[in-house]
């Protein structure tokens, strides 16, 4: 086998707000290309998003998603930029997910490319995540 993952720069961001009855945050993580297993997955400017926010009334908000300015899957020609949430493909090596979006009562994750190999092991290109309480 050759290389895992080759990336480009990488850049991560968080932000948030607490007061007594809200809370807001948000985080992000940018990938500027990624190969994955010497070309099974390559994309470029790959963003995850991740948005919690506690409301006044005590709700909870989670919102995000994942974005590619290109997107190539060996074996699926039809998987593009617009690639909908929790995209589930067998790839032969394992389970790839794509844009996918993991919620639970208090927070959001969100998963821009993750192989899940045969053998267990995972691979993960831009991953965001946020929570409120």
């Amino acid at each position: 086998m050759g290389s895992l993952l080759d990336t480009g720069t990488i850049r991560n961001t968080a932000t948030g707000t607490v007061n007594a009855r809200t809370a807001d945050g948000e985080t992000t993580s940018t990938v500027q290309s990624a190969n994955v297993l010497d070309g099974l997955v390559t994309a470029t400017v790959i963003k995850a998003t991740a948005h919690a926010t506690k409301n006044a009334d005590g709700t909870f908000t989670f919102t995000g998603d994942a974005s590619f300015a290109t997107l190539s899957v060996a074996g699926f020609p039809k998987i593009g930029v617009d690639v909908a949430t929790n995209t589930k493909l067998d790839v032969g090596v394992g389970t790839l997910y794509l844009n996918r979006v993991i919620r639970d009562a208090n927070s959001i994750e969100v998963r821009a490319i993750e192989l899940v190999l045969d053998n267990g092991d995972r691979i993960q290109v831009a991953v965001a995540h946020a929570s409120a309480h």
